[in-house]
């Protein structure tokens, strides 16, 4: 195989490739300028969205925790809601006198005039 030869060409010093030879040069100018101007736009861009797009998911997490907290904070309320229920009804029963009566000869074996007491043992069933 023969080497590749080297040739040798031969410019136009003409007016016309003088003219052609400025064109291209005014167009490669502003090919390399626009170019450079898309980039900085894509540097400036990515430098906007990527702080905003890690906001949204901090956001995002936040608002994932606080609604995880806000259920449970509902259950809570359920659940104590059912109490304060509970206890009005024994504030209610506890303003009865018949239901006081009938606690303290429950609880604490009081006995009214003329009642007799029995204390059993519990049974083991």
């Amino acid at each position: 195989m023969e080497p590749a030869r080297k040739r040798k060409i031969t410019q136009i010093h003409s007016e016309y490739a003088q003219y052609e030879n400025e064109v291209q040069v005014k167009t490669n100018t502003k090919r390399n300028y626009l170019k450079n101007r898309l980039i900085a736009l894509v540097v400036i861009m990515t430098i906007i969205t990527v702080p905003m797009l890690v906001m949204m998911n901090n956001q995002d997490a936040k608002i994932a925790s606080q609604l995880k907290e806000k259920e449970a904070m509902e259950e809570k309320l359920v659940t104590l809601k059912k109490e304060q229920k509970q206890l009005q009804q024994e504030v209610i029963k506890l303003n009865d006198n018949e239901y006081i009566a009938e606690l303290a000869r429950r609880d604490l074996f009081l006995s009214s005039e003329g009642e007799k007491v029995f204390i059993t043992p519990p049974s083991s069933n």
